[in-house]
């Protein structure tokens, strides 16, 4: 799930403003009695570190999450990684890029206020920098599983194990007449620009009036057909594999091309890992 933090320039904009809270502690005097060569030299350093420092915890938070993803079951393992990588050594990071910092003047950071200043606000902003990089995504995904859910039909809701469907065959109009599938017969059925589009074992594409709620409710069997997300219903026998994504979603693995990404959503996959695993 990508969010304003995946954007480069977002998580610029946070160090700039971060940096100019950060060089201001510690400091007696006010911004414009400081302003000037020495001012603009001691934020831009704070600034550089602070870009290192944040792109760093970003990409150790994303590759952990690829590796161990939430709710995976193994949560201890991921706090403690998380909280050694994530939180630990970026500390050292700053230390030691502030210690280079000084060094270069000539100066023993020992002898400085910095490590009792501006030390304990960096483990305090990369402990909350850790939080929302973790939190931000799972509160989004959290908020569209909920639109989700909202979206389905009360029936499914209140009986989410349903799977027989009366085998229905589907009438779709064309030029000429009427032409009528049978539901083994589809391969996939999709939304594009509001018009849902039929794919039969031709590989021929047909408008049909039905909505997608509709062929998934009463024309295609769950136990052969699956909703991949709120634009896509696929035939078991297309579907030849799948990859985990990020945040627990996936992306399957399609026999055909369609025009939408065939991304399950964290909410609905568990239900089709199993549903993939069951025998016809």
């Amino acid at each position: 799930m990508k969010t304003y933090l995946d954007k480069w320039w977002f998580r610029l904009i946070l160090v700039l403003i971060t940096s100019l809270f950060v060089t201001e502690i510690g400091s007696s005097d006010s911004l414009m009695a400081r302003f000037g060569k020495d001012l603009i030299k001691e934020y831009l350093a704070t600034a550089i570190i602070s870009i290192t420092v944040v792109e760093l915890v970003y990409f150790i938070n994303a590759r952990l999450q690829r590796r161990y993803p939430w709710g995976k079951g193994h949560t201890w393992l991921r706090v403690l990684l998380q909280m050694v990588l994530g939180w630990i050594v970026p500390v050292i990071v700053v230390l030691g890029l502030a210690t280079i910092y000084f060094g270069i003047y000539g100066v023993d950071i020992r002898r400085t206020d910095y490590i009792f200043f501006a030390i304990p606000l960096v483990i305090a902003l990369l402990l909350c920098l850790n939080m929302l990089f973790i939190t931000a995504p799972q509160f989004i995904l959290l908020f569209q599983n909920n639109q989700e859910e909202d979206a389905q039909p009360q029936e499914e809701l209140e009986n989410p194990e349903k799977s027989e469907k009366p085998l229905k065959r589907i009438k779709v109009p064309y030029a000429k007449g009427v032409m009528i599938l049978e539901p083994q017969h589809v391969k996939a059925a999709y939304i594009v620009n509001k018009r849902v589009i039929i794919r039969n074992s031709n590989d021929q594409e047909v408008l049909t009036d039905l909505k997608l709620d509709e062929l998934e409710e009463e024309y295609l069997p769950a136990d052969d057909f699956f909703r991949i997300n709120r634009q896509l219903i696929v035939y078991r026998r297309t579907c030849i594999g799948f990859e985990s994504l990020d945040y627990n979603k996936m992306k399957v693995q399609l026999s055909i091309t369609t025009p939408v990404e065939p991304i399950v959503s964290q909410l609905k996959s568990k239900s089709f890992r199993e549903w993939i695993a069951a025998e016809d």
